[in-house]
């Protein structure tokens, strides 16, 4: 049996550690991965985003290349999204594209493979045609399989065999096609495109081996794999156990999968034991109703929600028929109405007390914040942190309600979580304080407490690796209120935040006491990155001050709450 194999750790892989691996690792990987008789390794992407950071494997310039391969005799493929390259009038923006690739001559690369939909496939025809004259090999790496008929392949491998494309792959991204379905869509292949066709596979149903071979018995000449299936989602078919059954079962003795055993078992291993890719039920939801992997992916890794919340997020998402396509402003609606229940529920603007927009500070420009986390430092020192509040007369943001914390000059109580604000809600009407929230509709027995508080809409959404403020809302990086609340405490101009209570989620006590160290670990990185992203923010470039009071874990300024009182 004489299968093209390509491994794709280090693109598809990337989505969990933002494609940015260890050298060490990349190097044991490729000396395994080489040795074991892999014919191409996609090392990443080629893009022309550079929003946010990630590792060198999303750009994969000529001089990573050169440096990683060298001389080596093993193909080298990098990804690219074919409408990142393409205009609003679906024109081809050349310059673009070859501002990122030379001739062939001049490259490390050999295959190009182009992401397509049927909607994108015209203009991803053109761009196949302008890296074809370069000098590459190109392929058509044709997405959500699962929801494509029998008579759109037809029509799409009919069109690709006019074109100047060598290779067509069928990619399952939503990971819910069967071994019948498989077998059956490459039998329509094979008859339509002549020349050399593949198969990526997603393990959502844990059959990623079965359609592997599948689509080999319907005429796939290469399959995609990645060790120990690292990849987007749920993950892809193993490597390691790709090669083994090809040398074992099939009697291919021209790959050998020993060499890989020592990466799998230490690098990848340990990466897997950090970001625990693989299926369980919400993938296995995603798939079954065609939702796009990163909505469970981004929800199941910031470790925050329960199997049974992700999936009614993903129930959510089905039901409002936008999961196909991933959206970070469809997540956070989503996420806005988990706890809500359809039938009752309402908007909080026919609330008698509602404010409209966003709190507007009556204090002078220049004025202090205290912004409270939920660490137990804040129940430590209460009589303190009140102590501040008598002194300095600080606006207070409350990451939802504290226990005993004196009014301020001006008093808000923020929330982003319906589940959070029911659990709040008592301590909430009995303090008075003016209430911000970052949804749109809360439930009718909520309401119904809520009548005679002060209530303001301050909407967000997320956007992973995006911290935004803006004159009607924010972006903020994560679900976390903490997070909206720096939002709101730019946004009201204020000059000096004091930080009481971000102490870490490893000195938290209540519900993350019952938190795997993994959780808390993971938690504790999105808080590290947002303080990365928040010190890159206008406002702090212009010296608004952010000191915390209380001991934090965070890369941040430290005072003593003690020197202020």
């Amino acid at each position: 049996m004489t299968i093209g194999i390509l491994d794709c750790t280090l693109r598809d892989g990337g989505y969990y550690c933002n494609w940015d691996f260890d050298d060490g690792l990349v190097e044991r990987y490729l000396d395994g991965i080489t040795k074991g008789g892999v014919h191409y390794i996609e090392l990443g992407f080629r893009t022309r985003n550079s929003q946010g950071f990630a590792g060198k494997y999303k750009f994969c310039s000529e001089n990573t290349l050169s440096r990683l391969i060298g001389d080596q005799a093993v193909g080298v493929a990098v990804m690219i999204d074919g409408k990142d390259f393409v205009d609003s009038e679906g024109e081809v923006e050349r310059e673009a594209l070859l501002q990122l690739f030379r001739q062939k001559s001049e490259s490390r690369v050999d295959l190009v493979r182009i992401t397509t939909t049927q909607r994108t496939l015209p203009a991803v025809l053109k761009l196949g045609s302008l890296i074809k004259n370069l000098g590459y090999r190109v392929s058509a790496n044709l997405m959500q399989a699962s929801i494509l008929s029998d008579e759109d392949i037809e029509v799409i491998a009919t069109e690709l065999a006019r074109s100047s494309f060598d290779v067509m792959y069928l990619a399952d991204s939503f990971g819910g096609l069967v071994p019948e379905r498989t077998r059956a869509l490459f039998e329509i292949i094979s008859l339509n495109f002549p020349r050399q066709v593949g198969f990526h596979g997603h393990d959502n149903l844990g059959l990623a081996m079965a359609n592997s071979l599948a689509a080999i018995a319907g005429g796939a000449k290469m399959i995609d794999c990645s060790l120990l299936g690292m990849g987007r989602g749920a993950g892809n078919l193993r490597t390691e156990q790709f090669l083994l059954y090809l040398q074992a079962k099939a009697g291919n003795q021209d790959v050998d999968p020993s060499p890989l055993f020592d990466v799998v078992a230490t690098d990848f291993a340990s990466l897997h034991q950090q970001y625990q890719w693989g299926t369980n039920l919400p993938y296995m939801l995603a798939a079954v109703h065609n939702v796009h992997p990163m909505y469970p992916q981004q929800l199941l890794q910031t470790y925050r929600y329960s199997s049974m919340e992700v999936v009614q997020v993903l129930d959510t998402l089905r039901a409002s028929g936008k999961g196909a396509s991933f959206s970070t402003t469809d997540l956070s609606d989503a996420l806005h109405k988990r706890f809500a229940k359809v039938s009752d529920h309402v908007p909080i603007g026919c609330l008698d007390r509602y404010r409209g927009g966003l709190p507007v500070s009556k204090i002078a420009k220049g004025h202090k914040v205290l912004l409270l986390g939920s660490g137990e430092s804040v129940r430590q020192r209460v009589g303190d942190i009140n102590e501040f509040i008598h002194v300095h007369r600080p606006l207070v943001i409350e990451c939802n309600v504290q226990h005993g914390i004196e009014k301020g000059a001006e008093h808000f109580s923020l929330f982003t979580n319906h589940k959070r604000l029911e659990a709040h809600i008592d301590k909430l009407v009995e303090n008075r304080s003016c209430a911000v929230l970052g949804m749109s509709e809360i439930s009718e027995k909520v309401a119904g407490l809520l009548r005679k508080t002060d209530i303001y809409h301050y909407p967000y959404r997320v956007g992973y690796g995006n911290f935004t403020i803006e004159q009607d809302g924010c972006v903020i990086p994560h679900d976390v209120v903490a997070m909206f609340a720096f939002a709101l405490a730019l946004r009201l101009e204020a000059t000096s935040i004091f930080l009481c209570g971000f102490d870490g989620y490893a000195m938290d006590d209540g519900h993350n006491s019952t938190m795997l160290s993994n959780d808390r670990m993971a938690m504790e990185r999105e808080m590290e990155w947002f303080f990365h992203l928040l010190k890159q923010h206008e406002a702090v470039q212009n010296g608004v001050r952010i000191v915390s009071l209380t001991p934090t874990i965070y890369g941040i300024e430290q005072d003593s709450l003690y020197a202020y009182i």
